[in-house]
């Protein structure tokens, strides 16, 4: 099968400009360096904090680890930091899951922030198997999140001669 590289600006569909545009917009943080897990209220940002927390918590507090104990204090504070945010939806990261991946894998990153965020993951996120579903625990590795992260890098250098934005499949 031949796979064929469409530059987004480029697009077919006025559709898939503006959903780029769109992801694009939303889910990057700046602050951050990096895509969001997910777009959304800061109530449910908030949820998603504590949620990890009761879920860290379902061991029971004297089977915690040191580890558990430190993911604990990382979701607090959290919630601390989204809490003193305007109450505005956006794009918010909790657990640096895979899907920050996503518009790299997609080619709507623009090809610079593509670049720095491939090379982050790549040395703060990546265990023996692959990149972390949830860089935060850095537990587990799956092969989705393996193949969504290898494609961009490939796509990288597959079309060196392409500009700013990059590729859509």
């Amino acid at each position: 099968m031949e796979v064929k590289f469409i530059r987004v600006d480029n697009a077919n569909s006025y559709g898939a400009r503006q959903l780029a545009g769109r992801i694009e917009d939303r889910f990057w943080v700046p602050e951050e360096g990096s895509y969001a897990d997910f777009y959304g209220t800061r109530a449910q940002a908030i949820g998603a904090a504590e949620g990890a927390v009761k879920q860290i918590g379902l061991k029971g507090a004297d089977k915690l680890t040191q580890r558990d104990r430190e993911l604990i204090r990382h979701y607090e504070g959290l919630k601390t930091k989204f809490s003193a945010m305007p109450d505005s939806s956006r794009g918010w990261i909790t657990n640096k899951n895979w899907v920050i991946a996503t518009p790299l894998e997609m080619g709507i990153a623009p090809r610079e922030r593509a670049l720095s965020l491939l090379e982050r993951i790549r040395k703060d996120d990546v265990g023996e198997y692959g990149p972390y579903l949830s860089a935060v625990d850095k537990q587990a590795m799956m092969t989705i999140s393996t193949g969504a992260q290898a494609a961009p890098p490939a796509l990288a250098l597959n079309a060196r001669s392409m500009s700013r934005n990059a590729w859509v499949c």
